[in-house]
């Protein structure tokens, strides 16, 4: 401010001398009337935060008037930060998205419009919004999402530009693609490793079992991943169906089993009966089983017999008999067990054998009345240990 005390009217004019391009006169030349005040105007437009100096003369030509001037100017960055410097996203599966978010935040007591720099079209990181302004005293949210597109790490560094801030704000953002790798396999008869396709129906079959007997299958799924493999077995609800192990988790580099068992309790077809394994974040196996519950194939030559009227049993005459023939119609060997034990009055001449297909065996039954009354016996027989046949 420069006040002219006097009676007349001065011309004034700045001089500078330093041609520094960091300073600037709005007032370069000017009147100031006489009893009156004049502002003089000068900008600093920094470019670094250096202290920078400018010498100026003020000069007044009536009187022949020249002052000196030093302007020294220096500056200091906006308080305006992220509220985090680092984002690290973690492992993150390749295709999939994985959000956080970062505020800006401006302690000035003035807007800051931002913009951020690109990371180009093939990047994994977008932010939003991409610019704005950042209200004095306030905030603004930037959410930061990821996604991987290869099974890489990724690592960069947003660029904040803050107009009238002479560096970018910065914030570093790293994380990991990751993809699961694995493998479903069934094992065969005899022992080897058939793999399962994830992208068709897969067919096994379990083969014939016996009326409460059971069959079963193993099933192998492989983690050939870096990171732990969860799954999860699905099927439809059935009574003779069973899995070992219904969900789980496949270390690196390690294998799970599982036992699928078909236990049926009457004879019967499981026909396309559909399981599915899915593996998270990884494949998807569909599984058809198939299998056939019968009885033995065990044919008993009658299923009734009637002694008819006996004289009481005298050692001097010959008991009655007759014979029960059994023969194996199956293609696999049949074991028989008796469940009667012999009585008084009935005996059986085997108690157990083992018929091989085709072969038959007859069994002699002997009948011994001790007494004038009537009997009645139900002969049980134990096909391999499962199936009950009674005549």
């Amino acid at each position: 401010m420069v006040v002219n005390p006097s009676t007349i009217s001065y011309e004034f004019e700045w001089v500078d001398k330093s041609k520094n391009p960091l300073f600037r006169c709005s007032t370069m030349r000017g009147t100031i009337h006489s009893g009156k005040k004049y502002e003089m105007v000068f900008e600093y437009l920094p470019e670094s935060l250096d202290t920078q100096e400018s010498d100026w003369s003020f000069h007044i030509s009536h009187n022949k008037i020249t002052m000196p001037f030093l302007l020294i100017g220096w500056a200091a960055e906006p308080e305006l930060h992220f509220s985090k410097s680092k984002v690290d996203f973690g492992q993150v599966i390749v295709g999939a998205k994985s959000k956080q978010v970062v505020t800006i935040e401006n302690r000035e007591t003035v807007p800051y419009p931002f913009t951020f720099d690109t990371l180009g079209a093939n990047s994994a990181v977008t932010f939003s919004p991409s610019s704005g302004v950042i209200p004095p005293q306030g905030a603004q949210p930037v959410e930061i999402t990821f996604s991987p597109k290869t099974e890489d790490p990724y690592n960069y560094t947003l660029n904040c530009v803050v107009k009238k801030a002479l560096a970018p704000l910065t914030c570093n953002v790293k994380g990991e693609g990751y993809m699961t790798h694995d493998t479903l396999r069934v094992q065969e008869p005899n022992g080897s490793l058939v793999p399962l396709n994830s992208h068709g129906l897969n067919t096994v079959n379990l083969g014939t079992t016996q009326v409460n007997g059971n069959v079963s299958k193993r099933f192998m799924l492989t983690n050939q991943g870096r990171y732990n493999m969860d799954y999860k077995w699905q099927l439809a609800p059935n009574p003779f169906i069973t899995l070992s192990n219904m969900i789980g988790t496949v270390l690196p580099g390690g294998n799970s089993t599982v036992d699928v068992t078909y236990a049926p309790t009457k004879e019967g077809k499981l026909i396309d009966y559909k399981m599915t394994c899915k593996v998270t974040n990884g494949s998807t196996y569909s599984v058809l089983l198939n299998a056939t519950a019968a009885n033995p194939l065990a044919h008993f030559s009658w299923e009734e017999y009637d002694f008819g009227p006996c004289f009481v049993y005298n050692p001097a005459v010959e008991p009655m008999s007759t014979v029960l023939t059994v023969t194996n119609r199956d293609k696999q060997p049949i074991s028989i067990d008796s469940m009667f034990e012999n009585k008084e009055h009935l005996e059986l001449n085997v108690a157990s054998f083992i018929l091989n297909p085709n072969e038959k065996r007859d069994v002699k039954i002997t009948f011994y009345p001790r007494d004038v009354t009537s009997y009645f016996e139900t002969l049980h027989f134990s096909l391999n240990d499962l199936t009950r046949v009674s005549v």
